[in-house]
């Protein structure tokens, strides 16, 4: 869905594209993920672990007890981590006791994942505790638009300048939010400045939007 913002002024429009999309789009199974019971035994070999609502940038941490870690090959970080929907990644120890496993590219949005840590490779454990299930869900990736006042450019005042600021909701890389967003004065597109900062807020700027013809005409006739 596209939001037109009209300034009459300047006979402005800013267009912005919406990103949005539900879970249920995203093929997850619905609204929420579904709740997944972790066995009280997991709690000897494992004491934190990602989950709940993240980032698509995310990575996906577990954190073992000091005494399962002790006794852990970790030279073996290889299949250790299956997930739904698929993801490729890499894992890695972050520390003694904290596996991470790193995604190769930004998870998918607005989408339930589970899967499983093979935890028998890494250790002796009890058969029914092999695998550790996992489950978490992304952002729903959006966005709002903040704009200020057009201010006229001096001395002259026949050109204006719009300013304002793009927030998404989760991070996305530059190139894709400059795709969000374009600004045009009757027929002709103007050019948008962007800038972008690693806390989801892209602040934009536009320079030398000049006043429509009609406007001028209107003006000479007063």
């Amino acid at each position: 869905m596209n939001r037109i913002i009209i300034f009459s002024a300047a006979i402005l429009a800013v267009i912005a594209v919406s990103c949005g999309r539900s879970r249920k789009e995203a093929g997850a199974g619905g609204a929420a993920p579904a709740v997944t019971i972790i066995d009280k035994g997991f709690s000897k070999y494992i004491s934190a672990y990602t989950s709940g609502i993240i980032s698509s940038g995310s990575t996906v941490q577990i954190v073992f007890t000091p005494e399962f870690a002790a006794s852990i090959d970790k030279s073996k970080t290889q299949s250790l981590f299956s997930f739904n929907p698929s993801v490729k990644g890499t894992a890695e120890w972050a520390d003694d006791i904290t596996l991470v496993f790193r995604p190769a590219k930004p998870l998918q949005p607005a989408t339930n994942y589970t899967g499983t840590l093979d935890i028998s490779r890494l250790g002796t454990v009890e058969e029914r505790l092999r695998f550790f299930p996992l489950s978490f869900s992304t952002i729903e990736k959006n966005f709002t638009v903040t704009l200020n006042p057009v201010s006229a450019d001096l001395p002259d005042g026949d050109t204006y300048t719009l300013t304002g600021v793009l927030v998404m909701s989760d991070y996305a890389d530059p190139s894709e939010v400059e795709k969000y967003l374009t600004v045009s004065a009757g027929k002709r597109a103007e050019k948008v400045i962007w800038e972008h900062d690693s806390n989801n807020n892209h602040p934009f700027t536009v320079e030398k939007i000049a006043r429509q013809s009609e406007e001028r005409e209107d003006s000479q006739t007063k």
